[in-house]
């Protein structure tokens, strides 16, 4: 596993048993960045190159565990648990015992943003409607509540920008395109929010953001 990490030297010792492998032995490597695998050794293999799995398919699959062992959880939950994910089955299904772990059989969009160390898609949400409505009040009391709960700004903003982000697609893509990676329910939450503004204000939003998770992080 993770081929790529041996040295130079232990590649030059491979490659002599790869130029005259034993019969009765099977060498498999497996690598996330093929690039550092030098050619000498990518040459003597044969390639398979595995794809990501789609949060869809990964939510899915998450959807009829949770069915089977009489656990509760909203789809958008599931979409979360299937981005962090990042296209890992595997990593999904570990991700998914510590959220039933910590959570119980019900599993709340609180308490899986505290496991999942985000902040919760709800509040990011009403934070940007907050925005969008130009009412000061509304975004100072819900940032001051998502930090309240221990999450820091830089965080807070990395949050929005993901979500503001996902709104300028929406207003540019062609509708069903597949760009992005959201259950149906988000997608249609995003299109009503962002019918409450115009593109040119959502770049203008995403500047503004950007340049604060900039300062935050310096």
């Amino acid at each position: 596993d993770e081929v790529h990490m041996l040295t130079e030297h232990a590649f030059n010792a491979l490659l002599k048993t790869l130029e005259e492998p034993p019969p009765q032995v099977v060498f498999i490597f497996a690598t996330t960045e093929p690039q550092k695998v030098p050619s000498t050794i990518l040459s003597r293999c044969q390639r398979f190159d595995f794809h990501k799995v789609a949060s869809a398919e990964i939510a899915a699959c998450l959807g009829k565990i949770a069915e089977q062992e009489g656990i509760h959880i909203g789809s958008d939950a599931l979409y979360r648990i299937a981005r962090r994910a990042e296209g890992s089955m595997r990593d999904a299904q570990t991700l998914f015992d510590q959220v039933v772990a910590f959570c119980g059989f019900e599993v709340r969009d609180d308490d899986l943003g505290q496991l999942l160390g985000a902040v919760g898609e709800d509040q990011t949400v009403a934070l940007i409607e907050a925005i969008l409505a130009h009412d000061s009040r509304l975004v100072l009391e819900g940032a001051a509540e998502i930090l309240r709960q221990g999450h820091d700004t830089r965080e807070l903003c990395r949050s929005m920008l993901e979500l503001v982000r996902d709104m300028i697609v929406m207003k540019v893509a062609t509708p069903g395109s597949g760009l992005l990676d959201r259950s149906p329910a988000e997608l249609e939450h995003l299109h009503k929010l962002g019918a409450q503004t115009t593109l040119e204000d959502l770049h203008t939003l995403f500047e503004c953001l950007t340049t604060t998770e900039m300062r935050v992080r310096d």
